[in-house]
């Protein structure tokens, strides 16, 4: 699909799918020649990361009030990037790096300010299209140790070496979930709910390619036709034991997918590193007394409340219902453990009369974290990538 003449301030993902990985070479001679995009990330690049095909120089921070600020790295596209839409390369380039770093990065929407020096005016632009916040309620870290940003820069250089070395059907459909994992980081602040249902979308969408289809038991089902062919009433009957059977086919084929791809490329045994992996600080963060980790339940019990997350991904996609979870940022903890209390009626007698009055009974439940959900994500997505050469994530 050729891009927009203009993107008018708007995002069509397709667009930096193609740019990444360009089908056909560009051939008009005005889009031929260097050109530039843009890389801002929540973290400092302190050093430049070299790739094969491009580079991303190092941040510019531009200070920002009440202690936010903006880290603004600019990229040196790869030579089949066209100049007109060099911005399209940056937001394909921040979503691979967002999933593979676990720290949300954006990049322009359009492309006025690429393949131009960055004036003093232009920092302030794009300072205020990402800032972070650093100091205060809710401040993350920007820093990250030069060990840290070396391993993060090899991965890069990996996955995307392997995007291209992957047949593209299959490059489009990994890039479709890395995008909903990069969505999910984006908007987390925003709306947890939103967040939570987009870390489970971009397991679901792997899964149905990674996981083979099983099939119904319908041996029977010819034998029953039969028995059923002069029996209206039977036929009918039979009629709508297959609507329902298509139906439970189709959520349960989805869901059962939906675990065993979980349970095949991040298993329980992976879930603390995982989630140690995703934290904005490099020091373990040891488990609460008041939060239960996943060492403390079977892996069917742990598979089973990953199974709830989808039934909440349902409830939020047909109602907008939110997800019960009450603490949205846990950094480096897997699972919380909501408690409530609710209150019960009791009765008891005294000689003929019968009175009653509400006893506060504590309740317990066991809730996956967005840190986990989207750990299990970029866990297992990567995983069922590099299985696909036989290689390890």
């Amino acid at each position: 699909m050729p891009p927009r003449l203009s993107t008018q301030d708007h995002v069509l993902f397709d667009e930096s799918i193609e740019s990444l990985r360009p089908q056909e070479p560009i051939t008009d001679p005005l889009e031929i020649g260097p050109s530039t995009s843009f890389l801002l990330t929540d973290f400092l690049i302190s050093e430049p990361w070299e790739f094969r095909d491009f580079r991303i120089n190092p941040s510019i921070r531009k200070e920002l009030p009440c202690g936010n600020a903006a880290y603004i790295s600019e990229i040196n596209n790869p030579h089949w990037v066209g100049i007109s839409n060099a911005n399209l390369f940056g937001i394909g380039i921040a979503a691979v790096i967002t999933f593979v770093t676990g720290r949300a990065c954006k990049s322009t929407r359009d492309s006025h300010l690429c393949n131009r020096p960055v004036s003093p005016d232009a920092a302030i632009e794009l300072a205020m299209m990402h800032p972070i916040r650093y100091a205060g309620s809710g401040a993350i870290s920007p820093l990250i140790s030069s060990t840290k940003l070396a391993e993060h820069r090899s991965s890069v250089a990996r996955l995307f070496e392997k995007l291209h070395s992957i047949p593209h059907s299959e490059y489009v459909i990994i890039m479709q979930s890395i995008r909903l994992c990069h969505l999910s980081l984006l908007s987390k602040r925003d709306d947890y709910g939103l967040a939570y249902f987009l870390a489970v979308a971009a397991i679901e969408a792997i899964a149905q390619t990674a996981i083979p289809n099983a099939e119904f038991d319908k041996s029977k089902e010819k034998e029953w036709k039969e028995h059923f062919k002069n029996d209206e009433i039977g036929k009918e009957l039979l009629a709508a034991y297959r609507a329902l059977r298509n139906e439970a086919q189709k959520t349960g084929k989805t869901k059962s997918r939906f675990i065993k791809f979980i349970s095949t490329y991040a298993p329980p045994s992976t879930w603390r590193s995982i989630t140690q992996s995703n934290m904005f600080t490099e020091t373990p963060v040891a488990p609460s007394e008041d939060l239960r980790t996943e060492e403390t339940l079977t892996e069917a019990a742990l598979l089973d409340l990953i199974s709830q997350t989808y039934n909440l991904r349902s409830r939020f996609a047909h109602a907008g219902a939110q997800p019960p979870n009450s603490s949205p940022n846990s950094p480096g903890i897997p699972l919380e453990t909501k408690r409530e209390y609710q209150f019960i009626e009791v009765e008891h007698r005294i000689g003929d009369e019968a009175f009653t009055h509400e006893v506060p009974v504590l309740s317990e439940t066991v809730l996956p974290t967005h840190e986990l959900l989207i750990g299990i994500a970029r866990h297992a997505i990567s995983e069922w990538v590099y299985s696909l050469t036989n290689e390890t994530a």
